[in-house]
């Protein structure tokens, strides 16, 4: 990989204060993480973040990478690293769009969501067009996989914005909405839901569907998120992993989306999803940024369980 960064868009970018998406972000299979030294615009047409090799990174990957070979081969191996040419990188992307650069400065575009029978390590995770058209494959040499983190890191709604191909919200809102009407509906078919608890909100799982759905909501937020609101969609396992896009809400706004990953925990019968959530203006609805530490960056939803 090229060092691609640029000296005098970097040192303007230092001297802002903007807020970190992330706090290393992995540019490549097999090499130190770099600390995020400065970002902006996360989640909009103009979202860029540039980082930069630490000692701390480089002796992380280091130590982990030579467990057991002793001091001198870890030590060999901090010196390689923070003396190559890897060692600073700058990515962008058009988060409404679906455009993404590299650290190598070469353009990939949004082309959708891999599916299950596509690749076995890649379902539910987003995939790329290059310059050619041809989609990357999720694979270690392609760097497909590499992508999906760099694209999520940037943009944390997952979807593009302003692409409705590629953002099924509307259609399956639509889907999820009409189980309210229809008695027959799929949703309404216990073979293909199971009941959860989250936020003491009673919620359906599809996992046919891929779906979370708010069945009763709490009288808390009943006002906001009526029954058959969507709370996620994506790939849900049953007793395995979550993948998708969540939704935060506030009353007379649309949903804002974020993207999740998460898993079942067999001990306490409960699936923990987990994002940068959306941060809303207390004005109106806009959002204006993206947070770890915000009350919707895990979603806990435990198994109901009948007597």
């Amino acid at each position: 990989m090229n060092n691609l960064i640029f000296p005098k868009a970097f040192a303007c970018l230092l001297a802002t204060t903007v807020a970190v998406s992330a706090e290393t972000i992995s540019i490549e299979t097999h090499s130190p993480e770099l600390s995020v030294k400065a970002a902006e615009g996360i989640g909009t047409a103009n979202a860029h973040i540039l980082a930069e090799m630490t000692p701390k990174d480089a002796s992380d990957y280091c130590s982990n990478w030579f467990l057991g070979r002793g001091k001198a081969v870890i030590n060999d191996c901090i010196k390689t690293s923070l003396d190559g040419d890897n060692t600073k990188a700058e990515i962008g992307a058009d988060c409404d769009a679906g455009s993404l650069t590299d650290p190598r400065g070469r353009k990939f575009t949004f082309a959708g969501v891999w599916e299950k029978h596509d690749d076995i390590r890649a379902p539910g995770r987003f995939r790329f067009k290059d310059e050619t058209g041809s989609i990357v494959e999720p694979n270690n040499a392609a760097g497909g996989l590499t992508l999906a983190h760099l694209w999520t890191t940037l943009c944390p709604q997952g979807f593009p914005t302003l692409d409705t191909e590629f953002n099924p919200y509307g259609k399956r809102r639509d889907f999820a909405l009409a189980s309210a009407k229809d008695t027959d509906h799929p949703l309404n078919n216990s073979l293909n839901i199971e009941p959860f608890i989250h936020n003491d909100s009673f919620m359906h799982v599809s996992y046919k569907y891929g779906l979370i759905t708010y069945h009763d909501p709490k009288p808390s937020i009943a006002g906001t998120i009526p029954p058959n609101t969507l709370l996620f969609q994506g790939r849900i396992e049953h007793m395995g992993e979550a993948i998708g896009v969540a939704y935060t809400f506030k009353k007379g706004c649309e949903p804002a989306p974020y993207f999740v990953i998460g898993y079942y925990q067999a001990q306490t019968s409960t699936y923990f999803l987990h994002g940068k959530a959306p941060l809303r203006s207390k004005t109106n609805c806009d959002v204006i940024g993206y947070s770890d530490k915000s009350p919707n960056a895990t979603l806990k939803l435990q198994a109901y369980l009948m007597d």
